[in-house]
């Protein structure tokens, strides 16, 4: 619109020429040509996408179905495994299975330990007997391999044969072997023996016992063979930390080496009868007793060995006498009918000593026999036997001191007992030492041993090879 300012004259106004208004209408850019979309999945192509999927989804779980059924199948072969004897079982899984887990019961035999009171007599599947009784090796058992381990824990250790002049006469033989500086040498052997070790000739050991072991002069050993005809056996010695086996209680058919403590530990071996004064020292009983009115003969130590063994055996005695005037005593009665002291006619064999002048006597049955005048106050072996008929006493080295033939063809039965002591007199005493008694078999020839060659057993020579 326009103004009319004063002094302008009016102003007609000029027609213009209206243009039509024209409606803007938004411009659409411009655009590519369309692109064809493809077309959209048929129907049937759905289809198989889903299987696919479906696949591997069941995958995993068939899996899982298929290792239970294993996991279940290991578990049941598993259950019906036995265990061994000393076996306990237990089924135990890992994500291989289950397998069966054992663990070795205690105090069972078969379980590889050699357990408190399991011997190789009772259990050797747990306690196998290795023990070759050699002192030259240490002894032990493989449990993986199953065998006997015999290490050689020194050398040298040394062995000798000892040839007998004949075969054993029977089985379970005593044989004697003397030792000396000639046949042996002492320097590689223990101070008093306790090495020294005997094998048969098929490696079994031998028991022995020492009587007497003098590294300057003449030992003697006594082994017990145990097979009839045997004529070789086997020492073996040098062995620096061995402890002595001698066992005279193995090796003979009755032995007593009176090694007590004291006279109450004899006294529950041997009964003790009356008052006697009983002493004890270095494996020697010393018996005194005294005459009384009321315990004459009565004073004594008696013990039951047998009939069978006595009289059917060579009985030896070491014994030593004491002098003076005053003893006159009883020393041994052998083969008494009874625990009790009676007349001689009780006895196969009785052992006196005269009071005057000193000697000792040896009777048999009611006082039949000699007399002889031993050795006083130093020991020395009284040798009893019968054969046939006729009962025979001996004295070192070989003098007869009895013989007597029974009108029976031998003493009577039953005559089981050893006394030791009882005075014979009623006014004197009685007093004797004994050293040990042993019984052993007895044949007129018996064999002797000699001592063959000695040979190392070092780290050349196994025992092995020797055994």
């Amino acid at each position: 619109m326009l103004l009319l300012m004063e002094g302008d004259a009016p102003q007609v106004p000029v027609a213009q020429e209206v243009q039509p208004e024209v409606s803007k209408v938004p411009q659409t850019p411009q655009q590519s040509p369309a692109i064809p979309q493809a077309p959209p999945p048929k129907p049937k192509k759905k289809l198989k996408t889903k299987k696919i999927a479906l696949f591997f989804i069941l995958i995993p779980v068939l899996i899982l179905i298929a290792y239970g059924i294993f996991i279940a199948v290991t578990y049941w072969n598993c259950s019906k495994i036995t265990p061994e004897t000393c076996e306990i079982g237990e089924c135990s899984f890992s994500l291989s299975g289950f397998t069966l887990v054992t663990n070795m019961k205690a105090d069972c035999c078969g379980n590889e330990i050699c357990e408190v009171g399991e011997t190789s007599s009772d259990c050797t599947l747990d306690c196998p007997s290795c023990d070759d009784n050699s002192e030259c090796t240490k002894d032990s058992y493989d449990y993986d391999g199953k065998m006997c381990i015999h290490e050689q824990i020194f050398a040298p250790c040394y062995v000798r044969p000892i040839t007998l002049s004949t075969t054993a006469p029977e089985d379970d033989y005593q044989v004697k072997i003397e030792l000396t500086s000639l046949n042996f040498d002492y320097s590689k052997a223990k101070t008093n023996g306790e090495d020294i070790r005997f094998f048969d000739e098929n490696d079994a050991p031998i028991d022995y016992w020492i009587e007497d072991w003098n590294d300057e002069g003449v030992s003697a050993v006594w082994v017990k063979v145990a097979g009839s005809g045997t004529n070789t056996i086997y020492m073996y010695y040098g062995y620096p930390d061995a402890n002595s086996a001698s066992n005279g209680v193995a090796v003979f058919e009755f032995f007593e080496g009176f090694d007590y403590s004291g006279e109450s530990e004899l006294t529950k071996v041997w009964n003790k009868h009356g008052h006697p004064t009983i002493e004890l020292s270095d494996g020697v009983v010393t018996i005194t007793t005294s005459a009384t009115s009321e315990e004459h003969g009565g004073q004594y130590i008696s013990k039951n060995v047998g009939a069978d063994i006595l009289l059917y055996n060579l009985v030896e005695m070491n014994i030593k006498r004491f002098s003076g005037g005053d003893y006159a005593n009883h020393m041994a009665n052998i083969g008494n009918a009874s625990s009790i002291a009676g007349a001689a006619s009780d006895a196969w064999a009785l052992l006196r000593h005269n009071p005057s002048p000193d000697g000792g006597i040896v009777v048999f049955g009611s006082n039949y026999g000699g007399i002889a005048s031993p050795p006083v106050g130093s020991f020395n072996t009284i040798k009893i036997y019968h054969q046939g008929d006729t009962s025979y006493a001996y004295e070192p080295p070989d003098t007869k001191v009895a013989q007597y033939s029974w009108p029976m063809g031998g003493p009577p039965p039953g005559r089981d007992y050893v006394l030791l002591g009882g005075t014979t007199y009623k006014s004197g005493y009685g007093k004797a030492s004994y050293d040990w008694i042993r019984v052993r078999k007895y044949f007129s020839k018996e064999p002797s041993a000699s001592v063959g060659d000695e040979e190392a057993v070092g780290e050349e020579s196994t025992i092995e090879e020797l055994y």
